[in-house]
């Protein structure tokens, strides 16, 4: 992946993580992953690191699949 899609993957999965609308799944998000009101710097900052962006897409399966569990 390229550095602008790693940082829209980042983008698309903050967006669905707050889009789910359970502030546990969020709080979990913003404490282990991208923080609240994350800057363009802070997407940018995964496609610099690509051993934390592989954390984060660990992180995000994870919160999505207890939410459909949940669902």
């Amino acid at each position: 992946m390229s550095r602008e899609e790693i940082i829209n993957d980042v983008k698309r999965m903050n967006e669905e993580i707050i889009n789910l609308g359970d502030e546990l799944y969020w709080l979990d998000w913003i404490t282990l992953g991208v923080p609240d009101e994350a800057t363009e710097e802070d997407f940018e900052w995964y496609a610099d690191d690509l051993e934390e962006y592989e954390l984060l897409k660990k992180l995000f399966k994870a919160i999505m699949e207890e939410a459909n569990e949940n669902d």
